[in-house]
């Protein structure tokens, strides 16, 4: 992949140094390439997506090529930066002084002078101002050398290291190695677990941050779409649409669409929803079962992931249990006799319709209360009844479930 560098012109400083000699009958140009000499406060390390000013300086050579005298210059930003295209801004005029100063430190300005951005073609192009009463003075100076200031931007990754301003000056610099870093927790809410991704550009700049995200086992748990949210705080967060869904519904993709700077972070909150029927009668999954992996990766190299599991309680399905009356001791009369008191029980299965049941245990006792004596309590009736949601009785045992009782004296 190559580097773009974007150039965007920024604000102008002219300053014309030490006009010596009357200017010859020598071949002009007005093409500012031909005179660009260096490019000063150019950093020997760039960081992607940050801006950096520049001064590009400019100077005719005595008895060599000079300026043209009438009309406009231009300098072309090359259209290849590094091997990639550039950007500029910042259209419109923008008025400069020049400053003339002979060999005895005499000085004259020439005020009005302007610049303009063509992003059009990728141009400069820098105009003297001709009504100016001094602009004798710099059509006679056969070196003047003068200079503007222009904000470099870096808009892309890439490998090229060298920028290239005309065919003598090209810098090289290096460019900052991204670090990217992400941490993710889960937790449980009915149906669904909800996890929360925390993004940090730890050091550099990283640009189209890409979050891949992948559930180990799409039969236990499914990616709930349309449930992910983006946020640069976790109270900032809104409904952002996936790039990419996954057909089994065992993960997506999503890209952060602006550069990441160094030390921004970002928020992603999404869910899954818990298969009951895959889980069965068990009361949890296991950790592979539950496992969730992200990947985080930005086109600078940076890149990160991060693999959670849930091993909570997941019961698919409950039970609640109801007496027709509270126990009571039994009542005895004169003889010594005890009456018998009959207590009817209730229970509520899966009643959310979670899960299958099938081949589910459903153990109940009889036992002791402290303080009181149920040595009498027993099991009475024919049986049990099971119904189900449409109706259907059945006593003792159904397709749906088998009920085990024991009796503790």
């Amino acid at each position: 992949m190559k580097k773009v560098v974007g150039i965007i012109i920024g604000i102008i400083v002219m300053l014309l140094c030490c006009c010596t000699q009357t200017q010859a009958a020598y071949q002009t140009s007005s093409s500012l390439n031909d005179f660009l000499v260096k490019v000063e406060d150019f950093p020997p390390v760039l960081e992607n997506g940050k801006t950096y000013t520049i001064q590009m300086v400019f100077a005719e050579k005595e008895n060599q090529l000079q300026f043209q005298d009438t009309g406009s210059l231009t300098y072309t930003l090359p259209k290849q930066i590094g091997g990639a295209a550039i950007q500029l801004s910042n259209e419109g005029g923008t008025l400069f002084d020049i400053i003339l100063k002979d060999e005895n430190g005499q000085s004259w300005t020439i005020y009005g002078n302007s610049m303009k951005v063509n992003s059009s073609n990728n141009t400069v192009t820098v105009t003297f101002n001709e009504e100016d009463p001094n602009y004798e003075k710099l059509t006679a100076c056969g070196d003047t050398t003068f200079k503007f200031k222009v904000n470099m931007k870096v808009n892309d990754g890439g490998t090229e290291k060298k920028i290239i301003f005309s065919d003598k000056v090209q810098p090289t610099f290096e460019y900052n190695q991204a670090n990217i870093n992400v941490t993710k927790s889960v937790e449980k809410n009915g149906d669904l677990l909800n996890y929360t991704l925390k993004i940090t550009s730890k050091t550099g700049i990283n640009s189209n941050v890409t979050i891949i995200d992948k559930l180990a086992n799409s039969k236990f748990l499914t990616y709930e779409k349309g449930s992910l949210k983006y946020g640069t705080t976790t109270s900032s967060l809104t409904s952002v649409t996936e790039n990419k869904v996954n057909d089994d519904l065992s993960g997506f993709e999503y890209i952060i669409n602006h550069i990441m700077h160094e030390g921004e972070v970002a928020y992603l909150t999404y869910s899954a929803k818990i298969n009951y029927d895959s889980i069965g009668i068990n009361k949890a999954m296991t950790a592979d079962q539950s496992a969730n992996t992200v990947t985080v990766r930005s086109n600078e190299g940076g890149i990160d992931t991060a693999t959670i599991s849930y091993t909570g309680e997941v019961i698919p399905w409950t039970i609640d249990k109801t007496a027709s009356s509270a126990p009571t001791e039994p009542e005895v009369n004169e003889t010594g006799d005890k009456y018998i008191n009959t207590i009817d029980w209730k229970l509520k299965i899966n009643s959310q319709g979670k899960g299958n049941t099938t081949g589910a245990v459903i153990e109940d006792k009889l036992g002791k209360t402290a303080g009181s004596d149920f040595s009498d309590l027993y099991y009475s009736g024919e049986g049990i009844t099971l119904t189900n949601k449409e109706g259907y009785k059945k006593l003792i045992t159904s397709i749906f479930c088998i009920i085990v009782f024991s009796i503790e004296i």
